[in-house]
């Protein structure tokens, strides 16, 4: 006998290579045997926000290095010791003009980058803060979601105001978005406290905002209005009934495949391209 799990639309225990379920006649309930390992994958015990952080200073830590090897470390500004332009370029950076030269991964890998230590420092703190309050919510799964389609579209919908750009702060505006939806949707004493948590850290990403020339906030309010509209679509009791969908499930696994992909694909063409159109110096 092969092992039991559970539907992943009722909640009926199946075997795991089930074609059918008994109680709500679903096909594959158990999603060809992999639905353990999409469990232990997605066990909301353990928030993705946490690696997805460290993820964000690796990929900071690593592009000081190359910036440091080319000669392009940028040692002084606002955010200071950081990558200069042509590293940031060359590793993905958001830029308008190569979008429009097919370079497609660039709204995804812009938002991997950072340019100097208060940016990743505030963006992974964010990250982290946010990251608890929206997975509590709804999930891992649904978290990458709106993580990716707020920080993507941010960028994407705001491409024709700020023609270079960086940073994953288009998605934590996204998260913001999302936690104030979240309230809203959930209503009572805890709703009200998590709207109102979303609203103060709103407040402050917008005065922050005004008062640093250099901060783009197009993408600000494009990824708190894109958080907003993605997370009003979900089921904010999911969890109470039980896991997330696995149709979110899988699609976040897709969108994380996606990032991956963007990343590996948009640091070996910027750094092997030549850019005719771009003058880094």
């Amino acid at each position: 006998m092969s092992p039991a799990t559970t539907c992943g639309r009722c909640g009926v225990v199946v075997e795991a290579d089930a074609k059918r379920c008994p109680g709500c006649g679903r096909l594959w309930p158990s999603l060809f045997g992999q639905r353990r390992r999409l469990d232990a994958w997605f066990d909301n015990d353990r928030p993705f926000s946490k690696p997805l952080g460290l993820f964000l200073i690796v990929v900071y830590l690593v592009t000081c290095l190359v910036a440091s090897k080319r000669g392009d470390f940028v040692a002084g500004g606002l955010f200071g010791l950081g990558p200069g332009p042509e590293t940031l370029f060359r590793s993905g950076a958001m830029a308008t003009a190569a979008v429009l030269h097919g370079e497609w991964w660039r709204p995804i890998t812009g938002c991997l980058l950072h340019a100097g230590i208060l940016h990743i420092l505030f963006n992974v703190a964010a990250l982290w803060q946010l990251g608890g309050v929206v997975i509590g919510g709804y999930g891992n799964a649904r978290f990458v979601i709106v993580l990716f389609t707020s920080g993507t579209l941010a960028f994407v919908t705001t491409m024709t105001q700020v023609p270079f750009t960086i940073g994953a702060s288009g998605a934590v505006f996204g998260l913001i978005g999302a936690a104030i939806a979240y309230g809203y949707r959930r209503g009572g004493e805890i709703g009200e406290r998590i709207r109102g948590y979303g609203f103060q850290w709103l407040a402050y990403g917008v005065v922050f905002g005004f008062l640093v020339s250099s901060v783009n906030n197009w993408a600000h309010g494009a990824g708190a209005v894109v958080g907003f509209g993605v997370a009003w679509t979900f089921d904010v009791w999911r969890l109470q009934r039980g896991r997330e969908s696995d149709g979110a499930r899988l699609l976040a696994l897709f969108l994380i495949a996606v990032t991956l992909v963007a990343l590996v694909v948009g640091v070996w063409l910027g750094f092997t391209r030549d850019y005719p159109y771009v003058r880094f110096r």
